[in-house]
């Protein structure tokens, strides 16, 4: 590994054996730090499988999400319906009752007129 001071005696020497301009340009070739330190293109390719192995896992998530809110926004609207659907059916058991109940008032009364004329008539 090449270290700061290592490189700075290298640029010292290719000044001595080079010109300045030359010495630069070839210590611009090589990097300020280690190799272990420069990122390859299998390094850099690591980095983007995982950044969208990461994305993933976040739209997985918000989906996720999406759907335990629409499950909660659908459990509140069957909630709902059913408790419309309860008020429906009382409304309607409490009107056929009074139509019963009025039906066999007039049938009753209807009954007994017959039976009345009957009586009446048959004298």
């Amino acid at each position: 590994m090449l270290s700061e001071r290592r490189r700075h005696q290298l640029y010292e020497e290719a000044k001595q054996v080079l010109s300045v301009e030359s010495a630069d340009e070839l210590m611009s070739y090589l990097p300020p730090v280690g190799w272990a330190d420069v990122a390859t293109k299998s390094d850099v390719a690591m980095i983007r499988v995982e950044m969208d192995a990461m994305a993933t896992r976040s739209d997985v998530a918000m989906m996720k999400s999406d759907v335990a809110m629409i499950r909660v926004e659908m459990d509140a609207m069957r909630t709902e319906l059913r408790g419309e659907f309860r008020l429906g059916i009382a409304d309607l058991k409490s009107d056929l009752q009074r139509w019963t109940i009025t039906t066999l008032i007039a049938m009753t009364g209807l009954f007994g007129a017959i039976v009345f004329s009957i009586v009446k008539f048959a004298r």
